[in-house]
């Protein structure tokens, strides 16, 4: 009888002695009838669990009252393999012949937990930014998040039971649902832009992700749609990340590199660079000689693609060739065979490269199942194909003039032939080159101009009172902003130095006002990663001199900014000494050290050249131009100096330069720090990073002040408190465990020894607030 329950049965006697099972009880905990039948029930029960198990069935018995005779109860089984799952279990006691006996129901929980799991995963994501809705494989709404109700304005009553398509805005056709719905079935996945309606009729753009959640037959039970609505500000950041992308694109087009090369890269960075290209990470170049079949270059394309890409290029080409349109074409929906040279199972792109007039190639790139684009895109990737149709005009017109000074050797009917050929590819090449350097004047020009008046605007959005999401997006936009100005600044100085146009000024400067801008710039990064920064500058060093201070300071901002930006955690510091010095001019040595992830010795000395950078997958991860180092090997070379670097992978990096300057003219008109006696001071000093605090001790003793050092914020109070000793100043770390230097501060002014002695704050924060608060503790 007992082998017609589906679930596990076990029989057993008072003190857990198994009389009973059925097969389902084998098969759920792995042994046999004979393994289990006459041995105690805690065979199958965790240790963790067994003696609690005990405890009740003994309470039972003495009682009568138990939380598990008689109830249905989750708990935990142990298989024979020794794995520990959940099982549902349900006890009751029977009597037969005057003998008491217990048979319990065992249920296996594990796919239903599983599945509670998914939907408690998707449920935690319910606070989230994120609006969140699920429905049944019926399509009607079971729940939503507080972010749906904040962008659509439907309440939850309003939308439980009812089908999504209350949301749609009729800008779709049929055949845009069809597609996801195709794709859902398909791939049990669907992304993309979809424009809907909000309760009170405004029509809004998202970007939405559907899954769904199946059980362990591979039963669809549920799906899961998470949508966000694409605001202005994530226009921004999409529009500046596609003008970054045209700014490494046109850097790329203009490499001395060959046209594989150059294609390759190109499509490379498009497809790392662009988001709704990346989703897929495939496409092509196709170029056309006089056989018609050369491929510049593919990605993640395999055979049978690049043969199904030729037969859509063929059939684009004579299209582009009859209609003479330049715009792209988009075919987002998924074909399931080859007939008529579409791309199965994928949308796509085909672009024609230009010049000017001229077709040179085709340019296809995989979009995913259904996916929507907008004119915008189009427009950007038109942008594109004119960087490309550019960049292959350059690198032809040179391929031909060396094909054609090559065959100067041949006759004097084939030199003069060539020659007159070679004229006539020179003046294009010139006119390439020229072409060249209006765009990129241009280009500059017109993204610097939009881009400082984003950073002037952006500037005044965060001086305004903002909720902390609008600040985050609104920060972004801004440090984003400065990063493309960087790019374009740096682009525009060394072509000023490859001119020779980029003059160096000669006027009288404080050393420590460079130094002091220096930390102004970096410590508020080094804040935000937590990284110890410091600038140590030897005893003996002048501190006034004649040259560009812009240039020495445009030198060490680079350094360290490169040090910060490769630095996880750590320290990063900056030391600077003489070197040498003779009656006209003072050598000076600056060393920039961090521990840092280090640059391999293969790569360290191409570090120096123009675009380039330890790795590529280092552009990718922290970003930059690659020509930052060779700007500073330039200004050094100018400046009488030179630099250098030691480097340990894994350990960090020191780099270091020397410049030559000369004595300032008129040195008095600095105000000289060095007036200010310090000799026989007692400093206080309380700083838990050991090399501060020397480096604290070595500078004041230099000085003449006697100083008492603490690494610990409470030992130092506590030496204060029971010494009765004063003072002439204290110096104390903002940031130290237990105890900062704010809160040590104020226990210090309790103290009436040091009542009135100035405190010193060593901190890297600016904000007014800040600042204030601390004046307010002393």
């Amino acid at each position: 009888m007992i082998e017609s329950i589906i679930d596990g049965f076990i029989i057993t006697e008072v003190d857990g002695t198994i009389t009973s099972l059925n097969d389902s009880v084998c098969q759920l905990f792995g042994y046999n009838k004979d393994e289990l039948t006459g041995r105690n029930i805690s065979v199958l029960i965790p240790d963790t669990s067994a003696a609690k198990h005990t405890a009740h069935i003994n309470k039972y018995l003495k009682s009568g009252r138990s939380e598990i005779v008689g109830h249905g109860r989750e708990v935990s089984g142990r298989h024979k393999s020794g794995e520990v799952f959940p099982v549902f279990v349900t006890i009751s006691r029977f009597e037969l012949k005057g003998q008491i006996f217990f048979h319990a129901i065992v249920r296996d929980i594990r796919e239903q937990k599983r599945i509670e799991n998914e939907l408690r995963i998707a449920a935690e994501s319910f606070n989230s930014q994120e609006a969140i809705f699920i429905t049944d494989m019926d399509e009607n709404i079971i729940r939503v998040n507080e972010a749906f109700v904040r962008i659509t304005g439907y309440s939850r009553e309003e939308v439980i039971g009812k089908n999504p398509r209350i949301l749609k805005s009729g800008r779709h056709n049929s055949s845009f649902y069809r597609n996801m719905r195709r794709s859902l079935k398909e791939h049990g996945f669907w992304s993309g832009q979809v424009w809907n309606r909000k309760k009170d009729g405004t029509v809004y753009i998202e970007h939405a992700t559907i899954s769904q959640i199946k059980d362990k037959e591979n039963k669809p039970l549920h799906y899961v749609a998470r949508f966000i609505e694409i605001s202005e500000n994530k226009k921004a950041l999409i529009s500046e990340k596609q003008q970054s992308t045209l700014s490494l694109l046109l850097r790329i087009s203009l490499e001395p590199t060959g046209i594989d090369h150059f294609l390759e890269k190109t499509l490379n960075t498009m497809l790392e660079n662009i988001p709704w290209l990346n989703l897929q990470d495939k496409g092509g170049i196709f170029l056309y000689d006089e056989s018609r079949s050369k491929t510049g270059a593919v990605r993640n394309l395999s055979k049978k693609h690049i043969t199904t890409c030729r037969k859509i290029a063929d059939k684009k080409w004579s299209s582009f060739l009859q209609s003479g349109s330049k715009a792209p074409h988009c075919n987002p929906s998924p074909v399931n065979n080859n007939q008529e040279g579409h791309i199965d199972a994928y949308g796509h792109y085909c672009l024609p490269v230009l010049d000017h007039t001229t077709l040179l190639g085709i340019m296809i790139l995989y979009l995913p199942p259904g996916y929507q684009f907008d004119i915008e895109e189009q427009r950007f990737l038109s942008q594109i194909s004119d960087i490309i149709g550019m960049g292959l005009t350059r690198r032809i017109g040179l391929d031909q003039l060396t094909e054609a000074l090559h065959q100067t050797e041949s006759t004097n009917r084939q030199l003069q032939r060539a020659l007159q050929q070679a004229e006539e590819l020179r003046q294009k090449a010139e006119q390439a080159a020229l072409a060249k350097s209006q765009f990129l004047a241009t280009m500059s020009h017109e993204i610097r101009t939009p881009m400082n008046g984003i950073l002037g605007m952006t500037q005044l959005i965060l001086q305004a009172d903002l909720d902390d999401e609008l600040r985050e997006y609104t920060t972004a936009v801004y440090n984003s902003g400065e990063t493309l100005l960087s790019i374009i600044n740096d682009i525009l100085d060394f072509s000023k130095i490859e001119a020779g146009k980029l003059a160096l000024e000669d006027i009288d400067f404080d050393l420590r006002n460079v130094l002091d801008t220096l930390t102004d710039i970096i410590s508020l990064k080094t804040e935000e990663k937590g990284l110890t920064f410091g600038i140590q500058l030897a005893p003996e060093t002048p501190l006034f001199f004649k040259g560009d201070p812009g240039r020495l300071q445009q030198i060490l901002i680079n350094l360290t900014g490169n040090a910060v930006k490769f630095t996880q955690q750590g320290e990063v510091r900056v030391q600077g000494a003489l070197k040498s010095e003779t009656a006209e001019a003072i050598e000076l040595v600056f060393r920039v050290s961090d521990t840092g992830i280090g640059i391999p010795e293969a790569k360290q000395k191409y570090l120096f050249e123009e675009f380039t950078q330890a790795d590529a997958s280092t552009t990718r991860k922290f970003g930059g131009t690659g020509l930052g180092l060779a700007i500073c090997k330039r200004l050094c070379s100018m400046m009488g100096g030179e630099i250098g670097l030691e480097s340990t992978p894994g350990k960090g990096s020191t780099f270091w330069f020397t410049v030559k300057l000369k004595r300032a003219d008129n040195p008095s008109r600095f105000h000289n720090l060095n007036q200010i006696s310090l000799k026989d001071k007692r400093a206080f000093i309380v700083d838990d990073h050991e090399i501060n605090r020397n480096i604290l001790k070595h500078q004041l003793e230099n000085w003449g002040c006697r100083t008492e050092l603490f690494s610990d914020p409470h030992q130092a109070l506590a030496y204060l408190k029971k010494s009765g000793e004063v003072f002439d100043f204290v110096i104390l770390d903002m940031q130290m465990p237990g105890l900062d230097g704010e809160m040590l501060g104020r226990e210090i002014k309790r103290l009436p020894a040091l009542h009135d002695t100035p405190l010193i704050m060593l901190t890297s924060i600016s904000t007014r607030g800040q600042v204030k608060k601390l004046k307010e503790a002393g």
